[in-house]
């Protein structure tokens, strides 16, 4: 929950029409809970436990780079929906993965 999650991201999913915003996700709270507190949304610490909540119906990995393969996997597995920043992947080849994954 860095910077462009919490001023773009949060604010623009609570605009979309049909769009529930259900939840906030960081490995730290400093970011993180006040922004869900001005939000009035739970937030959690644990990326495993939000994929496990079975009203999460999509994540938006707003992560550096090198995470992104490994959290979009874990929430493909998932059956979950995945909105990634740029680029997809650090590789051309986990790009490639992602796309058959899903």
């Amino acid at each position: 929950m860095g910077f462009v999650g919490g001023q773009a991201h949060v604010p623009s999913f609570r605009k979309i029409e049909g769009c529930e915003l259900v939840a906030l996700c960081a490995s730290t709270e400093k970011r993180v809970k006040p922004l869900a507190e001005k939000y009035g949304v739970k937030y959690l610490l644990n990326y495993d436990q939000l994929l496990e909540d079975p009203q999460v119906q999509a994540v938006v990995l707003a992560v550096p780079t090198p995470s992104h393969f490994d959290m979009a996997m874990k929430a493909i597995r998932r059956k979950k929906h995945v909105l990634c920043e740029m680029p997809l992947a650090p590789t051309a080849d986990q790009a490639r993965k992602l796309g058959l994954a899903a």
